[in-house]
């Protein structure tokens, strides 16, 4: 686990956090056919975040300001599990990605507070992000339960 000190590291971070998230809802997909549509559309929705965030990053950093080192955050604070091996089931699938869409937008939230003074576009991306969250998480709450349950 690393320190996270630039924009750059963090930006990077993000777009790490938002693929594995995609992969997640990606396995949902797979195991929940009568909602598949709701999470290819989140799997979707999340590389889209990632790409906003560093188009924010791009569009407003200069080398002076990612030399600041703005960032004080710690990667393991903000793990997710890393594994690839299916979800034994639905359920299993839908917590999973509650517990990485809470994550994340704790990162989010975090960045964004870090971020705010020096670098305010790459900042309300991250208060995007860290909004778009709690949509997503009534989205899984609200898909439909399996077939005899």
């Amino acid at each position: 686990m690393a320190a996270m000190r630039t924009c750059s590291q963090v930006v990077f971070f993000s777009q790490q956090m938002e693929e594995a998230l995609a992969s997640a809802y990606a396995q949902l997909a797979a195991l929940d056919q009568a909602n598949q549509a709701t999470y290819v559309a989140l799997a979707g929705e999340s590389r889209a975040i990632g790409k906003r965030v560093r188009a924010a990053y791009v569009s407003s950093i200069s080398d002076a300001i990612e030399g600041c080192f703005s960032f004080h955050l710690e990667e393991q604070d903000y793990q997710t599990e890393t594994t690839t091996a299916a979800p034994a089931g639905r359920q299993e699938a839908l917590e999973r990605a509650s517990r990485l869409e809470r994550t994340i937008a704790r990162f989010y939230m975090d960045a964004c507070a870090q971020s705010r003074t020096l670098m305010p576009d790459v900042s309300r991306a991250f208060a995007a992000a860290a909004k778009r969250r709690q949509n997503r998480l009534d989205a899984l709450q609200s898909v439909r339960p399996e077939p005899g349950s």
